[in-house]
């Protein structure tokens, strides 16, 4: 994909952190992959795939995302077959955070209810339930 040169910035701007906000069909996923197989494979290497947070809207766009660093580090793979980095990469990519906002936030809770003063069993009410209480 030829990006724009906005699409362009957004693929290799540095840090930690970005958020990218477009209309459907403007190629965010495609930037976004773009950016994240450069942080893993460019020539600072400077993150590893099980230390991703990617945070999307809907449980199909985070598989989406997912499939496509997945497909973007075997054709990065292909082309240097002898890389243990990227086959590494693509070895630890199972164990990157790429979920919903909601998923997130609820494994954020889980691990803390402690600090929160929730009780360990607590859980998200169907959406029958919350019209009856």
């Amino acid at each position: 994909m030829k990006f724009t040169p906005s699409q362009k910035l957004a693929s290799e701007l540095t840090g930690n952190s970005l958020t990218v906000s477009a209309a459907a069909g403007s190629g965010k996923t495609a930037v976004l992959v773009a950016r994240v197989v450069s942080r893993l494979c460019g020539k600072e290497k400077q993150c590893s795939a099980d230390r991703l947070l990617i945070l999307t809207y809907t449980n199909a766009a985070a598989a989406q995302m997912r499939r496509r660093i997945a497909g973007a580090l075997r054709d990065k793979l292909s082309e240097n077959p002898d890389s243990d980095y990227i086959r590494r990469q693509l070895l630890l990519l199972p164990a990157a955070k790429i979920c919903t906002i909601h998923a997130a936030c609820f494994d954020l809770i889980r691990q803390n209810f402690d600090k929160l003063g929730l009780d360990p069993r607590f859980s998200i009410a169907e959406e029958t339930r919350l019209e009856l209480m």
